[in-house]
């Protein structure tokens, strides 16, 4: 029985130039969306938006090993083969999905539950899934230009 021979370091370059592909699609999805939080629709508190743009990262794993990027804890394993690719793109805010979907009207507690304010609520702003729409229009072009550039 005769089995796929193919060269280990080739291999090795393909994949390491893929996960660096896929780490520039990410980028530009991160990019986009601090775009989109610079537009006019947003809130006016100029130095929040400013903070919030730099809670966004991008990290790239290719199996279990991180190639780009910060570690994540909480990270869902895709696939099961170190040849897997997965790129997130990502916000450590804790008010990211408040801004994305908007809030409905409800009550806040005042201090010691003393009094309670009604919240109108609050639009949403969206900006992450705008940006991987636009960003995985461009996917093709970006992961090509990329492992050309990368292959060399």
């Amino acid at each position: 029985m005769t089995g796929v021979v193919y060269d280990e370091a080739a291999l090795a370059r393909v994949l390491d130039a893929a996960a660096g592909a896929m780490d520039d699609l990410g980028q530009e999805g991160a990019g986009l969306a601090m775009l989109y939080i610079g537009g006019r629709r947003w809130p006016r508190k100029k130095g929040r938006r400013e903070v919030y743009k730099r809670t966004f990262a991008v990290s790239t794993y290719t199996g279990e090993r991180l190639r780009y990027g910060r570690p994540l804890r909480n990270r869902a394993k895709i696939g099961g083969t170190k040849h897997d690719i997965q790129t997130i793109v990502y916000t450590s805010s804790h008010t990211a999905h408040l801004l994305e979907f908007g809030t409905a009207p409800h009550f806040i507690d005042g201090s010691f539950g003393l009094t309670r304010i009604k919240h109108p609520g609050a639009r949403p702003y969206p900006h992450m899934r705008p940006a991987a729409m636009a960003s995985a229009s461009r996917g093709g072009e970006i992961i090509s230009a990329s492992m050309k550039r990368r292959l060399r």
